[in-house]
């Protein structure tokens, strides 16, 4: 992919913030807390991020899979939200992933993304089917690795 992206493109992406936050979301790529690009797919990895943020929610990706940490009173849960069910943003701690639209990794390889309504405090996230076939094609066109062209189909 480096080799596709212009100069342009490369510094204004190696010039994009580790983490950014805004209103009461921290933004991160792997995780809050060092290592940075590590996977959140565990409720004590989850809760060992907790105190690396400040802001009530936290969005994170790195693992291709949609899903919420939640912390409450009954302790950190790992819920897989639901599409088209809006998730309530509330006085919970959250870390959210709103999942991978390209390389899906929880076996349906459809694109997923959340929409995350900061005026009604709600996130729901969606599925999208997208031309996988023609996807595909143009990963061998370029010569990418065999595997991440196969995975598509099958969201692993």
């Amino acid at each position: 992919t480096g080799g596709v992206l212009t100069p342009a493109a490369q510094r204004w992406l190696t010039g994009l913030p580790e983490r950014s936050s805004t209103g009461d979301f921290t933004l991160v790529h792997g995780s809050p807390r060092d290592p940075t690009w590590e996977y959140l797919v565990s409720n004590a990895l989850a809760s060992a991020n907790m105190p690396a943020f400040a802001t009530p929610h936290c969005l994170v990706g790195h693992t291709h899979v949609p899903l919420v940490f939640r912390d409450d009173a009954a302790g950190m849960q790992m819920l897989a939200p639901e599409r088209g069910i809006a998730l309530e943003l509330d006085e919970r701690r959250l870390i959210l992933n709103p999942g991978s639209v390209g390389q899906p990794r929880d076996g349906d390889p459809r694109a997923c993304g959340m929409l995350l309504d900061t005026s009604h405090k709600t996130a729901t996230w969606q599925r999208i089917p997208y031309p996988i076939a023609e996807v595909q094609a143009r990963m061998r066109a370029v010569e990418l690795p065999l595997r991440l062209i196969e995975r598509l189909a099958h969201g692993w």
